[in-house]
């Protein structure tokens, strides 16, 4: 209990300092030039499937993806993303997998200096999966959060976790829990 209320209190501090130090797009950050970007992303997905018995296994899949988005300010950006599958799991001699994934999403950014931010994600998407010779496409809400660094150069290196879906794929007494680790190198056009 104790190593649980020392982390409380060094992440609030964290937290404290990094809202009382940040710029919220005040100075130096304001003048972020709007510009489109392109990433290649490579995501780790973890499928939780839970059976209405009680029963309750995992899956991963690797799955490979582009970005490509518009900062329009500081703190905003929007971005269309695209990822395809490139690894998939068994689950009792049958194969599972995460076929692809596509949505739109809104970025919302913290610069806490002008090599880290931290961002929000919040948007819209379409996951495909299989399961055997079957497969089901879902929508769903999507969301996450994120932190992108880089050396002052215009590719950014992100790392960010994604609740991509939590359905049932149309197969009664089953629920699909479905997060992903993604890692991203972005490339920052020269804005206008």
């Amino acid at each position: 209990m104790r190593e649980f209320f020392v982390l409380f209190i060094y992440l609030s501090s964290l937290l404290h300092s990094a809202i009382v130090h940040a710029d919220f797009g005040v100075g130096k950050y304001e003048k972020v030039p709007r510009h489109m970007y392109l990433g290649l992303s490579y995501s780790f997905v973890d499928v939780k499937v839970n059976i209405n018995d009680g029963d309750s296994t995992s899956f991963d899949s690797s799955l490979l993806g582009l970005t490509i988005g518009y900062q329009a300010h500081t703190n905003f950006s929007v971005e269309f993303r695209g990822y395809g599958n490139i690894s998939d799991d068994e689950i009792s001699n049958t194969t599972v997998e995460v076929s692809n994934n596509f949505s739109l999403m809104g970025r919302a950014l913290l610069p806490l200096d002008e090599n880290f931010k931290i961002y929000a994600l919040l948007g819209y998407g379409k996951a495909k999966g299989k399961l055997g010779g079957q497969s089901e496409t879902e929508n769903e809400v999507q969301y996450g959060v994120g932190m992108a660094v880089n050396e002052g150069h215009p590719v950014d290196l992100e790392v960010e976790w994604v609740k991509l879906f939590d359905d049932n794929f149309n197969l009664s007494g089953v629920n699909f829990s479905g997060e992903s680790i993604n890692i991203n190198l972005v490339y920052h056009f020269p804005g206008t």
